[in-house]
């Protein structure tokens, strides 16, 4: 299997995982998001919560302008795939 085919077949895994998660009609940018906010949780522990600073200053969202970042953490508490502290409104993110 040569790499082109190989990427073909992880993309492939990725779109199963991410119907079976519910995650298939989401944007691509809050695909990036929800998947920023994991690999930044992962770092910090599971449960802690994440600044929206250190979720736009990390790979995946790096290149997403700021309106399409926001829009997508808007989109996403409206979805309850991420949730906000108690009390806060914005800043601070984590899956739920």
């Amino acid at each position: 299997m040569n790499t082109l085919q190989n990427y073909s077949s992880l993309i492939a895994v990725v779109k199963q995982m991410e119907a079976d998660l519910g995650l298939s009609d989401l944007s691509e940018a809050e695909r990036l998001v929800v998947a920023a906010i994991g690999i930044l949780q992962e770092k910090l522990g599971a449960s802690e919560f994440v600044p929206s600073k250190a979720i736009i200053q990390q790979e995946l969202c790096s290149n997403m302008s700021a309106p399409t970042f926001y829009n997508a953490l808007s989109e996403l508490l409206r979805r309850k795939t991420i949730e906000v502290p108690l009390g806060r409104k914005k800043g601070l993110y984590r899956l739920c």
